[in-house]
């Protein structure tokens, strides 16, 4: 095990496990799909349990109003670097309604392929 790569020595379980225990709804995406949530995102999308939310399509959660502008978000997020300040966000819970919520925006890497970690406020 290689104490330089997180990856190697557990750290990507180290990363999961950290952003469950944050105090704020925290989902992962790559350009498209939702590769991971925390319990007070499923809470927050009004979702039965996680597989609700994993796996799906991002814009999934996205107000028709404001694909456009998430999709750029993620473009601009992804391609270069960008970490996003503070953004109104209207989103959809499963049960169709619709909340607003504050979110910052940044890139990482997971296994190796970037992602985009996106923080509730």
């Amino acid at each position: 095990m290689d104490d330089d790569n997180p990856e190697e020595s557990g750290g990507t379980d180290l990363y999961f496990a950290v952003l469950e225990a944050l105090p704020m709804p925290v989902m992962v995406l790559d350009a498209e799909v939702v590769l991971y949530a925390n319990e007070l995102a499923r809470v927050q999308l009004k979702a039965t349990c996680l597989a609700d939310i994993c796996g799906k399509p991002a814009e999934s959660f996205a107000h028709p109003d404001t694909l456009e502008g998430g999709s750029l978000r993620r473009q601009l997020v992804l391609k270069h670097g960008a970490v996003l300040p503070p953004t109104p966000v209207k989103a959809l819970a499963l049960d169709g309604s619709t909340f607003y919520v504050t979110a910052r925006w940044a890139r990482t890497l997971v296994d190796g392929r970037p992602v985009i970690v996106v923080l509730g406020e």
